[in-house]
């Protein structure tokens, strides 16, 4: 469960200082809100570590627009995480990218590839460790997902043909990447990855721009394919902690 009271705050990052063997870190962020500690409190415990100079600044994570505002009125946020993609785009009709826009908040967004799908490398037969990966348990990596959602990486490659990236055309997960960059100034996908040729494919990303008539035409597109299978299985635990 998680635990956001000041004492667990305090611990945990002592323990983190500590394990970095630094004074301070720049950004602390709450990762889930806390529903038996109020966010107020919250909030004047990260204002607390600002005095004291232990963190520079402080977020939130899957926090609903409601939540980020109160936070903001006791101590101003810096940067809400959540996940946003071309695959769940939720951050634009859940307010959250109006108040951040509103309350000049950064917005990282995680899973910008859809946990590897926008890759474009995913399909019916994929296999996922079933206690090692995370996937495995999520409907949206389901075979028949993976099968019905072709249609959004199909319209991504359409995209890529008249794209270039260091002289080639560009990949599915450079133009995944580069329209969340071309959505808001104040968005930054945080693409994971282990591999050094996927963060040199990744960085290829800023190569690309859209045309304001282009990416329009392409989120209107991009509306009308739906997409299949939850991010998180409903009801469960994962699916309850965000938009708190």
């Amino acid at each position: 469960m998680q635990d956001s009271s000041k004492k667990s705050i305090l611990r945990a990052l002592d323990a983190s200082l500590k394990r970095l063997q630094t004074d301070y870190v720049d950004i602390y962020i709450q990762h889930r809100v806390d529903l038996d500690t109020p966010i107020e409190e919250v909030a004047q415990t990260m204002q607390e570590l600002i005095k004291q100079g232990k963190i520079r600044g402080y977020g939130l994570s899957e926090a609903s627009a409601k939540t980020i505002e109160r936070a903001h009125k006791v101590c101003p946020i810096s940067v809400i995480q959540s996940q946003y993609s071309m695959a769940f785009r939720e951050p634009e009709t859940n307010n959250v990218f109006d108040v951040c826009q509103k309350l000049g908040i950064a917005f990282v967004a995680y899973s910008p590839l859809d946990r590897g799908f926008l890759t474009g490398t995913m399909h019916e037969n994929t296999k996922f460790h079933p206690t090692l990966d995370m996937r495995s348990s999520f409907p949206r990596y389901t075979p028949e997902a993976l099968k019905a959602n072709q249609v959004l990486i199909a319209f991504i490659k359409d995209i890529a043909k008249n794209k270039q990236v260091g002289g080639k055309s560009a990949s599915v997960a450079q133009v995944a990447l580069a329209w969340i960059l071309a959505q808001k100034p104040f968005i930054v996908p945080i693409p994971e990855t282990t591999n050094p040729k996927h963060l040199i494919e990744n960085l290829g990303a800023v190569e690309i721009d859209f045309a304001p008539d282009e990416l329009k035409e392409i989120n209107t597109l991009l509306e009308r394919i739906p997409i299949v299978g939850e991010r998180y299985t409903p009801g469960s635990d994962a699916a309850k902690s965000v938009g708190l």
